[in-house]
This record gives structure tokens, C-alpha cells and sequence, in this order.
């Protein structure tokens, strides 16, 4: 018996593409209390993007935890330093930075989060 509908079968997957967790620093930055503009890369060509005001980040090989200001460019990122309880120190070319979660003020309203984007992608089957 032939089948006269090959493609009866088709079904539409939507999966979620994730903005990622991590970058790198790409470069150098002082160990002062100040504010900072941080250059960041490994996260595409936008690598700022992954990062919403209100994040807390960890410098992976000092330790220091910093608070995002703001998103100053597409590669770049403005935090406050030595958040809680950790020392200032300088970043180097090259380290990781991971986002560790988020913070908000008491009582404060809905603030700008990072979502996914969803894509369509197709499962073609043959029965």
C-alpha cells in the first residue's frame, strides 16, 4: 500500500535560544572603589547584552562580586564595586565574569529582565 500523504506528519518545535550566564573581560581595569566601565567579550557580537542593570557579577579569578549600573555599549557595562562583602580588585584581560543573579530595592516595581529568544525549527518526518 503507497501512502498518498508523505508529509502528514510534520510537527513544529519552538525552542528557546538563552542569552547566556558568562563573558570575559577584554580589558584591564583598576582595583579603585569607583565605579567602573568593564570592556566585555565571548558572548557574541553583543556581549553587554547578556547583562540587565540590577546583576550581580563575580569576577571568577579575584572573587569580587560587582553590581551592573548600566549597559553603557553594545561591548561594554558600568558596575559598582566590591559588592557585600568583597574587596576591590583590579580585572585582567581575559578574566571571567558570571552572573550570579539579581538584586532589587524593597518595594520596588518590575525591573528589566533578559529573555529568551524563541525560534521556530521544523522536524520533517517521513512515515
Amino acid at each position: 500500500m503507497i501512502e498518498s500523504n508523505l508529509y502528514r506528519n510534520i510537527k513544529l518545535i519552538m525552542e528557546d535560544t538563552y542569552g547566556g550566564k558568562y563573558a570575559r573581560v577584554s580589558a584591564t581595569y583598576n582595583s579603585t572603589d569607583d565605579a567602573v566601565t568593564i570592556s566585555v567579550t565571548g558572548a557574541g557580537s553583543s556581549s553587554a547584552h547578556i547583562f540587565t542593570v540590577g546583576d550581580i557579577i563575580r569576577n571568577a579569578r579575584t572573587g569580587e562580586n560587582l553590581l551592573v549600573a548600566s549597559i553603557a555599549t553594545a561591548t561594554t557595562i558600568t558596575a559598582a564595586r566590591a559588592f557585600g562583602t568583597t574587596a576591590a580588585a583590579a580585572g585582567a584581560s581575559g578574566d571571567g565574569l558570571f552572573i550570579l543573579g539579581s538584586v532589587s530595592e524593597e518595594n520596588s516595581g518590575a525591573r528589566n529582565t533578559n529573555t529568551t529568544v524563541i525560534s521556530p525549527v521544523t522536524n520533517f518526518t517521513l512515515k
